[in-house]
């Protein structure tokens, strides 16, 4: 999904202080050349014009108070793990634990990257429904098709038959 994202100003300083913590609990520093991102419930961390230029693309005009709209540039693909209720995951490589308070839990996501390039984080449920579309088996199977030979249409079609009709 789409995220807010502006440069930070000069009243930001003033209004956030120098740093922040996001839900994460990671200090962000309020500074030049570093942007200000807002996720779907308020959530905050920032981001450097550098990753911003590199990693998103704008899809709208910036509104009344300066944010864009942007998206990922090549979205990746994480695993995830639902945990229906609240929870903490202890980090034993000295990082702070990571927290999920909502009652109905929330999602540990991971990429498939070994150390150190792996990325493990904990989202709230109500963020991750906003933020994250689920990609299944199906959708893979259904997006792979190209109708060359019988077999390849008949097996396709059984098994786009088991997916509920507005995933067709």
């Amino acid at each position: 999904m789409p995220t807010r994202i502006r440069p930070f100003t000069a009243q930001d300083l003033v209004e956030i202080g120098p740093t922040f913590t996001d839900r994460e609990g990671h200090i962000h520093t309020v500074e030049p050349e570093h942007c200000l991102c807002v996720g779907p419930l308020g959530d905050r961390w920032s981001c450097s014009l550098e990753d911003l230029k590199q990693d998103r693309y704008p899809v709208s005009l910036p509104d009344h108070e300066g944010f864009r709209w942007y998206r990922e540039r090549h979205p990746r693909a994480l695993h995830a793990l639902h945990v229906t209720e609240p929870f903490d995951l202890d980090c034993q490589d000295g990082k702070p634990a990571l927290q999920c308070n909502e009652d109905r839990g929330g999602y540990i996501t991971w990429n498939s990257q070994p150390q150190p390039d792996q990325d493990l984080r904990v989202v709230q449920g109500t963020i991750f429904l906003r933020t994250y579309a689920c990609y299944t088996l199906f959708q893979k199977l259904k997006k792979a098709y190209t109708p060359i030979e019988r077999g390849t249409f008949s097996l396709t079609f059984s098994l786009l038959a088991l997916l509920p009709a507005q995933e067709r």
